[in-house]
């Protein structure tokens, strides 16, 4: 399940898909999955996005912000950019921008 995440993050993800992939019944799936992982299994996928997309500005500053939204799939930047906000405290852009990403360590 976490390589077809990894391997997915650009596509739509939902619960249901996952615990299908598992072979388990969907609420033992999402119990084991945040036993294991420390996160529900939407939330999970939600941080991977956001982790992507953190490299991804950091790394590849000639990709528009809306493309690295979907390259981490969001189908809203203006999502995107609240989501990532109310995780890093900053928006994408601004994270670009500013360095911040050197201390993405400290807010992850």
């Amino acid at each position: 399940v976490i390589d077809h995440i990894s391997a997915n993050l650009d596509k739509p993800l939902p619960v249901a898909e996952l615990v299908e992939i598992s072979g388990l019944s969907r609420a033992h799936f999402s119990r084991c999955f945040a036993e294991s992982e420390g996160l529900p299994p939407a939330e999970f996928v939600l941080q991977q996005r956001l982790q992507r997309a953190a490299k991804l500005l950091t790394k590849t500053d000639f990709l528009p912000v809306k493309e690295v939204a979907v390259l981490c799939g969001f189908d809203d930047p203006n999502y995107f950019s609240k989501v990532f906000r109310r995780c890093y405290g900053i928006t994408p852009t601004q994270f670009r921008t500013t360095g911040m990403y050197a201390s993405l360590g400290n807010h992850r």
